[in-house]
């Protein structure tokens, strides 16, 4: 709703990414970010209260970061500020399913000129975990070449994390999962405001989107994909429901 308060929210995703900002679960502005991944937004106008705010990017490939959220109380007649939010790697796997045998690519765009960590497994055994380095380029492009020699069947997911010399460093995104040898078995998200917990909030979304497809809100409203937001979805929610 309309007020008196304003959020300035500013950091790094890779160059000429789209950056989003949502607020409690609502898509709110986006801007796009300079050569240097630089960005700032501002979320003008906001009634006073107790909102969560996520951020995140789509890069030049269509390919979604993680997101970044927060919660905080937003009061009116002043700014308040969310600065130096700096978004991981954005990470994609081709070809998803790969067979075993065949080699995987998994790449996605950052701060340019980074050191990029990624990290691989077989999504249940912590033991298959490997990590790999790379370095981005001047447009915040990665790529990492891997042999699935030794891979078995199954669902595998891997996530990435990059850091400037200058000091710019980025958390570890969320897992991205692919399969090997059959369709990857991806868990499904009841977060939908992408806070870390599964509570009221989510729920007054799944109630906005109920009796629809869903719209356009991500993660999808419609948690099972079955085209429509009904009990069922509100069920896998209580599921896993955090408070």
């Amino acid at each position: 709703p309309s007020g008196d308060g304003r959020v300035l929210i500013t950091g790094y995703a890779s160059p000429f990414a789209d950056v989003f900002v949502a607020v409690d679960g609502f898509v709110s502005e986006d801007v796009r970010a300079d050569a240097d991944g630089f960005y700032e937004i501002t979320v003008d106008e906001i009634a006073r209260g107790a909102y969560t705010f996520a951020v995140y990017a789509e890069d030049d490939d269509a390919v979604q970061t993680s997101v970044f959220s927060t919660s905080f109380t937003v009061t009116g007649g002043r700014t308040s500020s969310l600065s130096n939010i700096i978004l991981s790697p954005s990470v994609m796997v081709t070809p998803d399913p790969v067979n075993v045998g065949q080699n995987v690519v998994i790449s996605g765009r950052t701060v340019p000129n980074a050191v990029v960590t990624l990290a691989n497994q077989k999504d249940g055994s912590d033991f298959t975990r490997k990590t790999y380095t790379t370095n981005s380029d001047d447009s915040g492009f990665w790529t990492q070449t891997l042999s699935t020699d030794f891979f078995t069947n199954g669902t595998y997911k891997a996530q990435a994390q990059a850091e400037q010399s200058g000091g710019i460093q980025t958390s570890f995104s969320d897992f991205t999962f692919y399969g090997v040898g059959e369709t990857a078995d991806v868990p499904l998200n009841p977060d939908l405001n992408r806070d870390g917990s599964v509570n009221l909030t989510d729920f007054s979304i799944l109630l906005f989107w109920w009796g629809s497809n869903g719209g356009d809100s991500d993660p999808p409203a419609d948690i099972n994909q079955d085209g429509s937001v009904s009990l069922t979805d509100f069920s896998i929610m209580l599921f896993q429901w955090t408070g």
